[in-house]
Order: structure tokens, then sequence, then C-alpha cells
């Protein structure tokens, strides 16, 4: 279609009042795109001259008009607002950038387009309403750029800088504020201190900061301490709220700085607390709140914008666009080395050259300051969107103290290096001489001087001397004595106790002519000279001297006289230090070698040395004493009475005290010991050192308690025999007082015999348990062992026991072994064991009570036991049972007599059987048990036939000599042998029977060995003497029964030996023998 064909309508203000109150330009086509319709607005909007341009098609728009998306790409016509409605999309605010391509003039528009349908819904046309933003876009852009400067501060700051929401979540957090936290971007951003701070409770403090500021709606400086990776570390933060358009607040503001090692001066804190609080935008709080200087400089090369720590320095009282030539070259300014740094070279310059600046040192004079500063800074370029340069920031931070700070300390640490090396040289060193030479090298060393050398003062003399002496180059020795007149101004100087200072000799004219030659003769050119002053007289100087002129330094005189002080100090010491080494060593040997303990410890009772005798006391090793506190080793019991004594001698109320007391070893045994403890004080009279002597007493101990113990077993002992004795006494007594009165009553008198027999024989078994104790003590008792049938051998044990079982109606049981149980055993003392435990069982059992004796075979052993139902025994004293003397306390009328040494006897001759023995018992009321172990016999053949029995024999007529000095005992006894037919003669002496015996000649004597004057064996060698003394039986009479006695008496001629009292039938035995 040609353009006469499509004759175009004639577009109209068909609806001029509608249009007209419209503030967008609003144009109307129909479906094939052609303008119906359009405002006034639409003429200035699309820059058209008068209405006549919308006479054209719509496609002839595209020869007018470039279209630009948002990104800058360009729009294709299907794209534009007009199609896109025809083609039936309704959209609004959209945003493009219109250019007219032949004025090339461009604007920004944002549309609002949709289809015209007609009531069949088909579309007949297309509305589009346009408004410029072209302002609000080009503001868009510088908003953007502010924001890219913004972010160039904020990141270039030495700050930490953070952005926080209402509810105190992280929103942005510069590098300096994140390594602060040590924790990365992802992990910080969004959440709250208390989430993503190592330590939860840092967090919530901080949290609570927050709360109360957004809260108080005004800005605070607060101190908030972190952990981290470093430690705890201590920020003072500036923060301040955050409000929208409405004056809510919505956040917070901070800007911290790490003031670990150094706080803000209180001053300056209020003072920036008070600037952050005035300031209401974040830009302005965070230009106020920094101490530093902050710069911002343009790609016009000009300052734009500076903090208030920046104008103050430059004396300027607002920032208006200044050049930066012209600024920094108000200034004078220095490389790090003192030379001249050109503009050029300057931060702000080179980062808007594209360069990153950190740490950049320089020195400057400014118009504030006056005089020349150190100054560090920082700048980095600021780059807009498209990564282009768009100005810079810089940062200075005035560094001057801290410059003068690090000097003071690299000539302090410089001058106590040179002190430490010099203590380290003199502390090997014993004499005079060598410290002095060594200290004079030490100082000549460290301050590059010619010479050095110490020198004593004789003021009576008037004489200063040279001594020992350091030389740099090898020159002569100066070495001497000087007069005083020589050096006039020196010796003044130095008697004031001012150290002499020239640094130019020849020049000054505070030299006399005479030192001024010999100084020149020297070849000092320059001097510095330290006095050591005692009791108020000059006794000795320490001189630096160099060749040419110097100007000595207040450092170098100082290490001067340092050196001067510590190598008299150390002269002084090493006197006292030999002293103290010999009496040390004195010590030393002594401590050691002591055979005593002794331990030292501190104050707190920490064991600070001991000696090996200390450690063989406890047990511990030395390191191991060194890791303990004294009272540990006390006993938990004996630690109050070591507290109390301890708090009595640090209150200076005792100077010490001694005490014995037991002490836990390393093997937790106790053992005791005696322990001298004394304090030594200090100087200041503070308590510096405990000192005790330990000696182990544990084996007196011991031994105390055992004599104790023995002591009081005695007099149980003693006091048991005592009753006991007296029981059998007490009837004897009645029995014969009984016979007197019994005349002709034959009934009555053989009653009381039989009862005075029971009596004696009582007393003979205490008198042999005793004996037979005291000589299985001694180990002389002598088993005669022999094969025996255990059966046998209980059968013996009952019968010998059955009378007192009867007496208090006991009901025994015996179970004997099924078959035979061979031992090797001597059966006397076999039965005795088991016969002393059923007259336990008998006696400690109520009457009518229950007894069991059984035996058997066990894992190769004979096992044979007593069981009893009567009184039991208590736990407690089921461990001392066969202890000797032992006997069970009862309040009941179970108790019996008895001396406490049955079952001990029971255990010994267990025990030489090769045996054991146990005692058993649930408790008191609950019976007894006994159980002895026997090791079988070895398999061997029995022996046939019985032994024949013993009895007693007939005896002949006999002259028989008793001799005894115990009258009734030789009487009674010659009775008993007259009774039985003897001729019967007594002699109550040695010396009386020697007569008797050659007038009477008797072939039997029983004589008595413990007589007084002349004892039995003297009167039985003598016997052998006499005419037929060869033929006679000599028969000793004795209370002594042990195989020791027996072979004395057969030593001394004696042909038997009978223990007193002797019963009938060993006396039967005697005389059969001699028949």
């Amino acid at each position: 279609m040609t353009a006469a064909e499509r004759k175009l309508p004639e577009p109209s203000l068909r609806h001029p009042e509608a249009f007209a109150s419209l503030a967008e330009a609003v144009l109307v086509t129909d479906a094939e795109g052609r303008v119906t319709d359009f405002n006034a607005e639409c003429i200035r909007y699309y820059r058209f001259a008068d209405h006549s341009a919308f006479r054209r098609h719509a496609g002839d728009w595209v020869r007018l008009f470039e279209v630009r998306l948002p990104d800058d790409r360009s729009a294709p016509p299907a794209q534009w607002p007009v199609p896109r409605a025809l083609a039936g999309e309704t959209a609004a605010n959209v945003e493009l950038r219109l250019i007219r391509t032949d004025s090339g003039e461009s604007w920004w528009g944002s549309y609002n387009f949709s289809p015209i349908r007609d009531a069949a819904g088909t579309i007949i046309g297309a509305v589009v309403a346009a408004r410029e933003i072209t302002e609000l876009k080009e503001a868009e852009q510088r908003l953007r750029e502010s924001e890219a400067l913004l972010r160039a501060v904020i990141n270039g700051s030495p700050d930490a800088i953070y952005l926080k929401d209402r509810e105190s979540r992280m929103l942005l957090a510069n590098p300096v504020a994140l390594a602060a936290i040590g924790r990365p971007a992802d992990l910080c951003i969004g959440r709250t201190d208390e989430e993503f701070l190592a330590n939860p409770a840092d967090g919530r403090a901080i949290l609570a900061n927050d709360r109360r500021i957004m809260e108080s709606g005004r800005a605070e400086a607060v101190e908030e301490t972190i952990v981290g990776g470093a430690g705890p570390r201590c920020f003072l933060h500036s923060k301040a709220p955050c409000r929208d358009a409405g004056g809510h607040v919505v956040g917070l503001i901070g800007v911290a700085r790490d003031v670990t090692l150094l706080k803000e001066a209180e001053a300056e804190r209020e003072r920036l607390l008070d600037e952050v609080q005035a300031e209401r935008d974040r830009l302005s709080a965070l230009l106020a709140s920094m101490r530093d200087e902050v710069w911002f400089a343009d790609t016009r090369r000009r300052f734009t914008l500076a903090n208030r720590a920046g104008l103050k320095e430059f004396c300027l009282e607002r920032m208006d666009s200044i050049a930066v030539e012209d600024l920094l070259g108000s200034i004078e300014a220095r490389r790090p080395d003192g030379s001249p740094r050109p503009i050029a070279e300057s931060a702000t310059l080179r980062a808007l050259g594209g360069e990153t600046v950190v740490d950049s040192e320089e020195i400057v004079r400014t118009p504030a300051s006056g005089d020349w500063r150190h100054r560090q800074v920082n700048a980095a370029p600021v780059r807009g969107k498209d990564g282009a340069i768009i100005g810079s920031v810089a940062v200075v931070r005035d560094v001057t103290e801290r410059r003068r700070a690090e000097k003071a300390l690299r000539e302090s640490e410089e001058r106590q290096s040179v002190l430490l090396k010099l203590s380290d040289a003199l502390r090997p060193l014993a004499s005079a001489a060598e410290i002095e030479a060594a200290a004079a090298r030490c100082l000549g060393e460290a301050l590059q001087a010619d010479r050095v050398y110490f020198g004593p003062i004789d003021a009576e003399a008037g004489i200063v001397a040279i001594g020992a002496e350091y030389i740099r180059d090898q020159g002569p020795s100066y070495a001497g004595q000087y007069r005083y007149s020589d050096f006039p101004e020196l010796v003044r100087a130095l008697a004031s106790g001012k150290t002499f200072v020239e640094p130019d000799v020849q020049a000054s004219g505070r030299s006399s002519d005479g030192a001024r030659r010999v100084h020149a003769e020297f070849g000092y050119a320059a001097v510095v000279s330290a006095p050591l002053i005692r009791a108020g007289r000059l006794v000795w100087r320490l001189t630096a001297t160099s060749k040419t002129p110097r100007a000595w330094t207040p450092q170098q005189v100082q290490l001067v006289e340092e050196v001067g002080e510590r190598c008299w100090d150390a002269v002084q010491r090493a006197g006292a230090e030999a002293s103290l080494r010999d009496s040390e060593e004195r010590f030393r040997l002594s401590f050691a070698h002591a055979s005593i303990g002794f331990a030292m410890t501190a104050p707190d009772g920490r064991i600070l040395d001991a000696n090996a005798a200390q450690c063989a006391i406890t047990g511990y090793s030395l390191e191991e004493l060194r890791s303990a506190v004294f009272t540990e080793l006390v006993h938990p019991e004996d630690r109050a009475a070591n507290l109390a004594l301890e708090e009595k001698m640090f209150a200076g109320e005792i100077p010490g005290y001694v005490l014995e007391n037991r002490v836990v070893r390393k093997g937790g045994d106790s053992i005791w010991v005696r322990k001298s403890v004394s304090l030594i004080r200090g100087a200041d009279d503070a308590p510096r050192w405990i000192v005790a002597l330990i000696e182990d007493i544990t084996t007196r101990v011991e031994a105390v308690e055992a004599l104790r113990e023995a002591d009081r077993r005695k007099d149980e002992f003693l006091a048991t025999l005592a009753h006991e004795l007296r029981n059998p006494l007490a009837p004897l007594r009645s029995g014969l007082d009984a016979l007197k009165r019994a005349g002709a009553d034959r009934e009555k008198a053989t009653w009381v015999r039989d009862m005075m027999a029971r009596q004696v024989d009582h007393l003979v078994r205490l008198v042999d348990d005793l004996l037979e104790v005291s000589r299985i003590s001694r180990g002389l008792i002598e088993l005669r062992k022999e094969p025996v049938d255990l059966a046998q051998v209980m059968n013996d044990a009952v019968d010998a026991s059955r009378p007192l079982i009867a007496e208090r109606r006991h009901h025994l049981t015996v179970s004997l072994p099924s078959g035979p149980l061979q031992l090797e055993a001597d059966p006397t003392r076999l039965a005795q064991i088991l016969i002393n435990l059923l007259n336990n069982a008998a006696r400690y059992t109520e009457p009518g009570g229950r007894i069991e004796m059984s035996a058997w075979e066990e894992n190769g052993e004979a096992v044979a036991r007593v069981r009893d139902s009567g009184y039991g025994i208590p736990a407690d004293a089921l461990p001392r049972v066969f202890e000797l003397f032992t006997r069970m306390d009862s309040s009941s009328d179970l108790s019996q007599s008895g001396l406490g040494i049955g079952l001990a006897l029971v255990r010994r001759l267990v025990d030489l059987h090769g045996g054991r023995i146990d005692a058993r018992s649930e408790g008191v009321g609950r019976g007894s048990e006994f159980l002895v172990r026997l090791p079988l016999a070895k398999a061997e053949a029995p022996e046939t036939g019985a032994r024949p029995a013993a009895g007693p024999a007939a005896a002949s007529a006999r002259r028989i000599l008793v001799v005894d000095d115990y009258r009734d005992v030789a009487d009674s006894l010659a009775m008993l042998l007259e009774s039985m037919g003897m001729e019967v003669r007594v002699a109550y002496g040695g010396a009386s029977a020697l007569e008797a015996a050659a007038l009477f000649r008797p072939e039997i004597v029983f004589l008595d060995l413990g007589m007084p004057k002349m004892d039995g064996y003297e009167t039985a060698r003598r016997l052998r003497d006499l005419p037929g003394g060869q033929d006679m039986l000599l028969v000793a009479l004795t209370g002594w029964g042990q195989a020791e006695d027996r072979r004395r008496t057969r030593d001394a001629g004696f042909d038997e030996h009978l223990t007193k009292p002797m019963g009938l039938d060993p006396l039967s035995d005697v005389l059969a023998r001699r028949r």
C-alpha cells in the first residue's frame, strides 16, 4: 500500500477537557497503530513543534525515534509500547529512554499502556500514557555514585563500620568489622551478634545495647567486648539509630575501634559521643566520629569533602572545592627517610590513578601543628557502578606519638640489651678486676667509644686513678695515678654527684689548661664520666672517651651511669656471693647427708625442697614432693592439730613446734614421725619459709604400743590366773576343814577326797596348759609322730571329754569317716587338739545344747569339725580368737573360767602338724564351728597288732629316800610310798640327804632339784660318789619338765625325771622298773 492509498485520519482532541487534566502525555491509536487522539502534553513530551506530527503512521515513528531499554540495549519496534498494547499486553511503569534521531536529544519516560477492545473483545486500538522521568533517573544515578562513594569510605576506613536492622540483624559490615568478628560475611549478614559470635554471652550484651539505643532513639558510645580467635578484645563503639523518611527508627549504624591496647582519652571519647549523638545523617555521623582525617577528591583532582579533623589540621572552617595541588602545596612534606616528597607521590593522587595505598608514611608540617608530624595514610579509589574511578578517599592518621614511643622503646631496648649483656658477662665472674674489665669492654662496644676505664678516687690523697681499661684500637694503656689538680672541673662535678659530660674538650671553656693538655696527650676529644658516691664520699668513677668531638646523648649518659652502678654492685656482690657459696655448700652437704628428713615449704605449705631422707620417709621422689602440699601428707585425723599449731606459729605466739603425728606414705600406708617445725621470716617480718625436721619413729611407736598391749595382757592374765587358781584352792581349803570335822563319817570323807582330787587335777591342767604354751612358743616341744587313724583319735577325745559333756547334759553327735583317714601325727597331741575343742564347746554352750563332731577327706586333707549351738563368737573377736590370753567377754551365764590359752595351744599344735584351723560363727547366740585341716599320710602298709597296755606293776618293798626342802611335799610323798609297802626315809636338804643315804643305803632316791644351798644336781653327783651310789635309782622330782630340763637331769646322773605334781601311774612305773 502506498502513502497515497493509506490516507490517514485527521487526529483530533476528542476529549480536550479530560486530556488536559492529565499530567502524562496520552495518545490513542487505531488497530493499525495510527494516532487517533492525543493531548497537548504529547506535543511537549515527544518534542514535536505542533500537532501535525501526529498525522504520521506509527510505523513512521521508527525513523524519528530510537528506543533504549534500562540496560541501555536498543529496543526493537515490537517492544515499543504501541505494538505491545496492540498485541494485547497491558503494562505499567515501563521505563524506556527515547532518543530523537534528528536532534540526538534523549529523555527517560515511564509508560502505561493497554489495548482498546470493542464489545466483542476485539482489539480496535491502543492507549499509551507517558510521563517524563529524566530528572528521577539522573537523581538515581547520582545516588548510586554517592552509595559507591559511601562504600569506598566504609571499606577504606581503619575502623569497623556496620549497619543493623530494627531486630539488630547485621545488614552491612566492612572488612575491618568482619575481621574483628572473626567470621565471613555469609555467616554474619542477616544474623544477630548472639548467633554469629563465638561467645553467645557477648552477643546478648551487644544486643541489649543495640535495643536500648534504638528504643531511646539516641546515639551512644559504648564499650563492648567480644571473644575471638585472638582472645577477648575490647571495642569502643559509636552507635546511632537510623530513621526512615517518617522519622521512625528502622535500624542502627555503628563505628567501632579496637581499644584493647589503648583506649581513647575520656575527654576525646566524650567529644566523639557528643558529636555522634548530634549527627542524624549516616555519612555525617561516620565522618564526625573519626579522629583521623578523611579527605574525598573527585576526578577533577579537587578535594570535595573533608571531615572535621581534616579541616582543623588545615585551619579551614568549611570545605569548598579545593584543588589537590593547591592544598597539598600549602604544607611541607617529606618521605620517611627525610627527603622531600613531591605532590605527585601523595596518596590522594595515587588513589585517583587507581592505586590502593596502605599505611603509607609521610612527615609533614601543617598550618595547625606548626611542627613536623608523622602521619600514616591509607587511600583508595572510589569507583562507580561500571567500575570507573569517580573519585578517591584518603584516611590520614597522626602517628607522631606512636613513633616517638617506638623510638624511646628502641632506645630503651638497646640500653636494656646492653645491660642484659653486661649482666650475663658479669654473672660468672668472681673477682673485682675481671668484673671491671668485662664491664668496660661491654660499655665500650655499646657506645663505640675509643676508650673506657674504671678508676678509684682517693680524696684524702688527692689521687685520681685509672684502673681496668677497654681500648678499641689496641692503643697504649694509661693505667696509673694522677693528681686532682690536673682535672679540677672533673673532680668538682663528680664530687657533687653529677656526671661530667664534655662533647669537645679542646673547644670547651669548661676544661682547665692542664686538663686539655692531659686529654690531648691521651688523645681524648670527648669525655663522659659518671661518679659513684657511697656514704657521702666519692669512691669511684666510670669514664668513656672518644678521639673525636662527640655529642653524648642523654641515653648514652644514662647508660654510663647505670653500668657504673651495676658494676659496683657486681663487685660487692661477688664478695658476698663467695661467702654465701661457702655457707651454702656447708648447708647443702648437711642437708643432703642428714640422717633425718628435712623439708622446706612456702608459707602456703607447698614443698620447695626435701632431702633424700625425707623422700625415703614418704616414699615420694623429690619431683613428686615438689608438687605436693606438706599438710596433705599428714594423716587426715592428725591435720587439725597441725593446723592449730601452724596458726599459732604464723600469729607469732610460738616460734615453732614439735609434734608427733602420722604421715601417709605414697603407697597409702601410714607411719609415725616426730617433726620439729620452725618458721623463717624475712626482713619485713613476713613469713618466708617453713623448715621441718622429720624423724621416722614408727618402730618406737609400735614398740611402745606393743609394750602397752603386752602390759595390758599381762595384767589381764595375772588377774585371770589369780582367779583361776583361787577357784580350785577354795574347795581344797574347805575340803581340808571338812576332813578335820568328818571324824568317822567315811562317806563324807570319801566325797571330800574325790572333790579334792578333782580340784588338784584342775590345778595340774592349768599348770600343764601354761607349760605347754611356753614350750610351743619357744619351739621346745617335740612331736612323736607315728601312723594314726583319725577315727581312733576322735574316739579317744570323746572318751576324755564325755564326763564334762555329760555333766552339762549336752547332746553329742559324732560322725566318723566311712574309711580310715591315716595321718602322720602325734596321737597324744592330736587328741589334745580335739579334747580342747570339745571341752570348749561343752563350756560355752548352755546346758542341754548340741555338739557335733565329724570328719571327712577333702582335697587330699583330713578335715575334723567341731560345731556347737552355744554362745558363738562376736564378729569383732573372730580375728583374735586364737591369740594367747584371749577370753570372750560376756555378761551371760555362759561365761566360763579359763586363762584364754586353750585355743592358742590348739592352733600351735595344728601348725606343728603342718595343718591349719579356722573359726566360724554367725554371731552371738548362733553357735561356733572349728575346722581342723591336716595333711593325709602317704599310703603305707598298715601296722598289725596292738600295743600292750601299760599298767601299774606290783612292786615289792624297797628302801626309798625322799629329799625335798618343801616338807609337805616330802612328807606326803613318803606317806604315799609307805601306803604302797615301801620303807621310806625323808630328808629336807642336800646335806641331810647325804647323811641319811650313807646310813640308810636306799635303792631309790626321789630328789627335788630346786633346793637352797645344795641343789638337786649337786646332791645327785655326791650321792653317786657314796659307796653303792652307782646302784641307786635317782629320780628327779621337779616342776620343770621340758626337754632341756630332762637333758640336764640326765647329764647330772639321774635315771628318771618326774614332774610335779605326779600321779600314781608314773610313780608305779618308776617302782616297777626297779624290780
